[in-house]
């Protein structure tokens, strides 16, 4: 009988709930269609200011890593940001032409005695093949 109580008692709340109208419905969060699906590590990009798969690392290595890519569920873009550490700045900020500039812009001077390069607005690049094309570069503010 105990479990006869419980379903009534169950049913009852149910009954008591309100009802959920569409207005209300349109203000829950949507999940985003960019669910993050997979990440990983680039050091630098090519000369033509992409990444190849070849340099991908799934884990952070320091002294390497500079960029961190987070890639859609359909695995076919990502967004990409700097990696804002010691390590990642200083070789960075040595060879910006390489590193740098050809993937991000600057909000702000470069400054060679930079401590932070933080990620203003990530960039976006899309998988073609083995490369990964900017299509967006990632706004970097030095600081």
């Amino acid at each position: 009988e105990s479990i006869k109580d419980d379903l009534t008692n169950i049913h009852r709340k149910l009954n008591e709930r309100p009802v959920t109208t569409q207005k209300e419905i349109a203000h829950y969060p949507q999940k985003s269609v960019e669910e993050i699906y997979d990440e990983y590590f680039f050091s630098n990009p090519t000369t033509n200011g992409d990444f190849t798969d070849a340099y991908k690392k799934k884990t952070y290595t320091p002294n390497e890593s500079i960029y961190r890519f987070l890639v859609n569920k359909n695995g076919n873009s990502a967004k990409f940001t700097f990696i804002d550490d010691e390590s990642a700045i200083k070789t960075a900020i040595r060879i910006a032409s390489s590193y740098i500039e050809p993937v991000c812009e600057n909000v702000n001077p470069r400054n060679p005695s930079a401590k932070s390069i933080k990620t203003i607005e990530p960039g976006t690049a899309v998988k073609e093949g083995n490369i990964w094309k900017v299509i967006k570069k990632a706004r970097i503010q030095y600081e």
